[in-house]
């Protein structure tokens, strides 16, 4: 969520993802389908991170959290589903990549 601490991502092949920050968890996130790689970063290259879930069965969703102007409304604002992508299905790794042309 671009704050500067660590968090810890898991997902699970239920469609479960879990985001702890410190000692407790922060989201929780259903319906992502059978989860089989994550990859956090600036996709969008505007300075923010992004995080993508991979799912076995062909579906890539990107959660990421919109800029707030209030700084305490920015801690608040959880991670949002951006519109997701179908993809070849059994993807097992995802690179997070800067290509320039």
């Amino acid at each position: 969520d671009n704050d500067g601490s660590n968090e810890l991502v898991v997902g699970n092949m239920s469609g479960e993802l879990v985001i702890f920050k410190s000692d407790q968890m922060w989201q929780k996130v259903t319906g992502l389908g059978m989860i089989t790689a994550l990859g956090i970063g600036d996709i969008f290259n505007i300075g923010s991170n992004a995080l993508v879930v991979v799912g076995g069965d062909g579906w890539c969703h990107i959660l990421f959290k919109a800029k707030q102007d209030d700084t305490v409304e920015q801690k608040k604002a959880m991670l949002e589903s951006v519109p997701f992508q179908r993809i070849p299905a059994n993807t097992k790794v995802s690179s997070n990549n800067d290509v320039g042309c």
